[in-house]
């Protein structure tokens, strides 16, 4: 088998899409198609990533440093998000409280707004 050919110029221009067959974590075979450098010889061995199920990811597992600044990162967000939805639970609250307060003001002025009026 030839070796992996580069295409003439574009984005995936320093990897190319080359045939291949790969074993997944429980033991299946797959095959279908995986990015490799130009010029790689058919048969050499090529790191891929692949999921639980042996389905291609594409991408190489996180990092424990990765880990930690994902999670350090929740850790920072979490309290401004909580706040943010309180603060948005109320003012959603206030609005609700301040609508029924005038609904009530407007139906007491109903009533009191002809004994005010009817002499004058």
């Amino acid at each position: 088998m030839p070796a992996a050919t580069a295409p003439a110029a574009g984005f995936r221009q320093y990897q190319v899409t080359v045939p291949a067959s790969w074993t997944a974590p429980d033991g299946t075979r797959h095959a279908g198609t995986v990015l490799a450098p130009p010029g790689t010889r058919a048969g050499r061995p090529v790191m891929v990533w692949v999921d639980a199920a042996g389905r291609l990811t594409g991408h190489p597992p996180l990092q424990l440093t990765q880990v930690r600044g994902q999670a350090a990162l929740a850790v920072m967000l979490t309290p401004l998000a909580v706040g943010f939805i309180v603060l948005c639970a109320g003012l959603l609250s206030h609005a609700a409280l301040a609508r029924r307060r005038r609904a009530a003001w407007d139906a007491d002025w109903q009533v009191t707004e002809p004994h005010w009026t009817k002499g004058h």
